[in-house]
C-alpha cells in the first residue's frame, strides 16, 4: 500500500510480537480460521487498491471473490465491506465532484449486493453452528428481543473499550495495574469499568496524535486504520457484549482472539506513528532512542508471550499429555470390548478418555477398532455383572486427581466386588422428617436412590429484560 519497506516491517513486527491475540497462537488448531479470514480480507483490500491503480477488471473481480470467501469463513468478514467503502472515500481525490462520487458508488454497489446475497444464503443454512450457545450471545439476543437498545448500546460501548485497552498495553500489565488501583480505591465501580475507561482513554490519545500529525503523508492511512480498529472492535462488541461480571473479569489468555482483527488497525497505527517520528527526527540520538523504545516494546511482549504459553501449557495441555503417558504405563493392553468406569466428580476425566479414543491409534486397537463402554454409576456395573451381560475382567475402574493425575483403582474395586459382604445400615429419626444413618464399616460406595424434590422459582431483578420469555 505504501511502497515503504521500513513501515511494512514495523507493522509486521508490531502485529506478530504482541499479547493482544495470543490464544490464536496458543490454541492454533481451534482458531485456525482467524488468520485465513484475515488473509481473505487483506487480499480483498489489496486487490481493490490494485484495481483503483490500474482500472483492470480482473482485480475488481478478485476483490469481490476474496470478500465473499471472507463472509463464508466467518461472519466477521462482512466488516471488510464498509472498510472498503471508507478506503475508497479516504483515498479518492476531490470527492466533492459529482463524477467521482458516482464512480465510488458504482465501485461499492457490487460489494453490498454480495453482502445481501450472503445474508439470503445464510438464512438457508443458519450460519455458524454453536454461536447461539454462548451465554453472552444469548444476552445480546435477549436485549434485542426486549428492545433494550440503550442498555445494549452502553454494554457495547463498554465492551469495545475493554477490547481496545489490551491492544495498547499487554494485558498482564493491565491486570497488575487494575489490582493496584483496586487496592487504593476499593470501589466496585472502579473495579468493574477500569478496563473500559482505560481503553477509551487510549483510543482518545491515539486519535489526538493522529490529528496532531495530520500534515504528514501518512495521515490518510492513519485515519483508515483508526476506522479499522473501531469497526472490528464494535462488531465484536455488538455480537458478544459483556455483562458486568465479564467486564469485571481480569484478562486471561482465552478470549484474546476477539482483538485479532482489530489489532491489525492498532499495529498499523503504531507503525505509522513510529515511521513518521523516525522520518521527522533529524539527529542520530533521537532516532536511536526511538529504535530502542521499539525494540524494548517488542522484547517485553515476546517475554510475556513465552510466559503465557508456559502457563497455558502447564494448566491446559501438560495434564493431557501426562494422562496419556500414565494410561499407557498402567495399561500396556486393554481387554477386548473394554468398559471404563469413571469415578464421579472427576473433572476432565471424560474428556481425556474421549481424546484417548481418537489418539489411541495403533497403541490400543481394542479401543479404536472395537466398541467400548463408559459408565459413571457403580449400580449400572453391578447390575450388568449380575445379569452376566459383561465380565469383571472387561471393566477398568479409573479415578483422576488434578495434582496426581490418573488413579488406577481397577484391582482395588475388583477385589471389593469379588469379596462381597453384607453391611447393615440403620436409619434413626433425629428430627421431624430428618433421618441419619449409623457409620458403615465397609468400602466407600454409592447408594442409588430416587429423590422427589418440590421446587418453585421467582423472577430475580438481576435479569435484564421485561418479557417473560427473556426472564425464563
Amino acid at each position: 500500500l505504501t511502497k515503504r519497506k521500513i513501515l511494512a516491517l514495523a507493522v509486521s513486527v508490531f502485529f506478530i510480537a504482541n499479547t493482544a491475540y495470543n490464544d490464536v497462537l496458543i490454541w492454533g488448531s481451534f482458531n485456525s480460521y482467524y488468520p485465513m479470514l484475515l488473509i481473505f480480507m487483506l487480499l480483498s483490500l489489496l486487490t481493490f487498491h490494485k484495481y483503483k491503480e490500474t482500472q483492470k477488471t480482473k482485480y475488481f473481480l478478485l476483490s469481490c471473490l476474496f470478500a465473499s470467501l471472507g463472509f463464508f469463513t466467518r461472519e466477521t468478514g462482512i466488516v471488510i465491506v464498509p472498510l472498503l467503502t471508507f478506503y475508497d472515500l479516504i483515498f479518492s481525490q476531490n470527492i466533492k465532484n459529482k463524477q467521482n462520487i458516482l464512480g465510488i458508488f458504482k465501485r461499492q454497489v457490487p460489494f453490498y449486493i454480495l453482502l445481501i446475497l450472503f445474508f439470503v444464503i445464510r438464512s438457508w443454512y443458519g450460519g455458524v453452528s454453536g454461536d447461539s450457545a454462548d451465554a453472552l450471545v444469548k444476552m445480546q439476543m435477549r436485549l434485542v428481543k426486549d428492545g433494550l437498545y440503550l442498555q445494549y448500546g452502553i454494554l457495547t460501548f463498554l465492551t469495545a473499550g475493554k477490547l481496545i485497552a489490551s491492544q495498547v498495553v499487554p494485558y498482564p500489565i493491565l491486570n497488575l495495574i487494575r489490582d493496584i488501583v483496586n487496592n487504593v480505591f476499593h470501589n466496585i465501580v472502579v473495579y468493574t469499568y477500569f478496563y473500559s475507561v482505560v481503553g477509551w482513554i487510549f483510543f482518545g490519545l491515539l486519535s489526538f496524535f493522529i490529528f496532531v500529525f495530520k500534515k504528514i503523508k501518512y495521515f490518510r492511512l492513519l485515519i483508515f486504520f483508526l476506522i479499522w480498529l473501531l469497526g472490528f472492535s464494535f462488531f465484536v462488541s455488538l455480537a458478544v457484549p459483556n455483562d458486568a461480571n465479564t467486564l469485571m473479569a481480569p484478562y486471561d489468555w482465552n478470549g484474546m482472539r476477539y482483538r485479532y482483527f482489530a489489532f491489525v488497525g492498532t499495529s498499523s497505527i503504531f507503525a505509522l506513528l513510529f515511521t513518521a517520528f523516525y522520518e521527522k527526527f533529524k539527529t542520530l540520538k533521537a532516532k536511536g532512542i526511538l529504535i530502542f523504545t521499539f525494540i524494548a516494546i517488542i522484547f517485553i511482549n515476546i517475554l510475556l508471550i513465552w510466559k503465557i504459553e508456559a502457563d497455558v501449557y502447564k494448566s491446559s495441555f501438560k495434564p493431557d499429555r501426562e494422562f496419556y503417558i500414565q494410561f499407557k504405563k498402567e495399561f500396556p493392553q486393554v481387554p477386548r470390548n473394554p468398559i471404563f468406569y469413571l469415578y464421579p466428580l472427576t473433572s476432565g476425566l471424560n474428556d481425556y478418555m474421549l481424546e484417548l479414543y481418537f489418539i489411541g491409534g495403533s497403541d490400543y486397537p481394542e479401543i479404536s477398532n472395537h466398541p467400548y463402554g463408559v459408565e459413571s454409576q457403580i449400580i449400572a456395573i453391578l447390575d450388568k455383572l449380575k445379569k452376566e451381560k459383561i465380565s469383571l475382567s472387561q471393566v477398568l475402574f479409573l479415578d483422576y486427581n488434578k495434582n496426581v493425575g490418573l488413579l488406577n483403582k481397577t484391582n482395588e474395586v475388583r477385589k471389593i466386588i469379588l469379596d462381597k459382604k453384607h453391611y447393615p445400615v440403620s436409619f434413626q429419626k433425629t428430627k421431624v422428617s430428618v433421618f441419619e444413618s449409623g457409620s458403615i464399616k465397609g468400602p466407600n460406595t454409592e447408594f442409588p436412590y430416587n429423590l422427589e424434590l418440590p421446587c418453585s422459582s421467582i423472577s430475580s431483578n438481576q435479569f435484564v429484560g421485561s418479557s417473560p420469555d427473556s426472564n425464563k
